[in-house]
């Protein structure tokens, strides 16, 4: 009750408890698995109605589907510390809520690898930051969609303007953070790796893969756009090669799935209002069984004024029916056991 009040106080809409399950006794995981259903999040961003901050912005988002979200999606850039803010703080504490934070230590993979004193007092301070929340656990991703930033690979095509490192350098970067964060004992974090679902890097999905002992979770983003506008394609192509990617030195499905983004643009409206149809009846027919998450990326993207936001067009034209799709998505029953 308190956290509710706290989280009233700075202006987060609170809800009546969505997540009793009636006669099912639904237990959470220790690395936050819903064993009834999977959960449902945002990303929620760049709302001119709503003010520029995260809780104002999720505010808005949760009025317009009508409901709280389990996880709210937030990012933290180079030089900057998670749970920085009052209001990622107040989310994070929220109940029935968990904070997931994309983070990124440094621009350059190798420099958070270990061996640079005041990286690793950067990486201590994000650890502390996150202690003041326990007991209550997030999720945290370290650089999210690496494949984006392989700067190179002998055996892959990589991006010709990236500059993070190589994926060695990712992984050691990863396990740098990990043992600094287990040698304080911290212990409210859920670990996930976070990658791209872009066919043309496929071959660096297993050499960034930081190790099952690092991993807690492993999520993929499943967007849509005018060529590529069906939902179970997308999802279903990069969800196959997870599974066949996995071995008895990488068990990907020992590990829990989610969507970590998804979306609609560079279509048509119709294509964008049936996408999030065809979201709804992949979960309804639990078409992807592993999927443990879906969460919206609700912000424009790429584009200035629309793009990915719910419910508006590439060109920020409002569009109450987009807006309709995606609210009934949201309350499909699947998400409420």
């Amino acid at each position: 009750m308190a956290a509710m009040i706290a989280a009233a106080a700075i202006g987060i809409p609170v809800f009546a408890d969505t997540n009793d399950s009636g006669d099912r006794d639904c237990q959470v995981s220790e690395i936050l698995v819903n064993e009834c259903r999977p959960w449902l999040g945002a990303r929620a961003s760049d709302y001119p109605q709503a003010d520029d901050s995260v809780t104002e912005q999720v505010a808005h988002h949760e009025e317009r589907i009508g409901k709280p979200l389990d996880i709210v999606h937030t990012f933290a850039a180079e030089g900057q510390l998670p749970l920085r803010t009052k209001e990622e703080r107040a989310l994070a504490n929220r109940e029935d809520t968990y904070l997931y934070q994309n983070w990124k230590p440094a621009a350059k993979w190798k420099d958070a690898a270990g061996g640079d004193a005041e990286m690793d007092e950067h990486i201590d301070a994000a650890a502390d930051n996150i202690a003041e929340v326990a007991p209550k656990k997030i999720f945290l991703t370290i650089h999210h969609e690496p494949e984006n930033d392989v700067s190179s690979d002998s055996a892959c095509d990589t991006k010709e303007d990236a500059a993070a490192g190589t994926a060695a350098d990712y992984r050691d970067m990863w396990h740098n953070v990990r043992e600094r964060f287990d040698a304080k004992g911290i212990d409210n974090v859920v670990w996930v790796m976070d990658y791209m679902n872009y066919e043309a890097w496929d071959c660096l999905v297993p050499k960034l893969y930081p190790g099952d002992e690092y991993v807690d979770w492993v999520m993929f983003n499943a967007y849509g756009d005018g060529n590529k506008a069906d939902f179970a394609e997308n999802v279903g192509r990069f969800y196959d090669l997870l599974n066949g990617l996995s071995s008895e030195e990488m068990d990907l499905k020992s590990k829990p799935w989610g969507i970590v983004e998804w979306g609609m643009s560079d279509s048509t409206q119709e294509q964008a209002r049936d996408y999030y149809e065809q979201a709804a009846t992949a979960v309804e027919k639990n078409q992807f069984p592993k999927l443990s998450s879906y969460m919206i990326f609700d912000s424009p993207g790429t584009h200035e004024d629309g793009g990915l936001r719910v419910g508006y067009d590439d060109k920020g034209k409002a569009d109450a029916e987009e807006q309709k799709r995606y609210t009934e998505f949201a309350n499909n029953p699947v998400f409420e056991g």
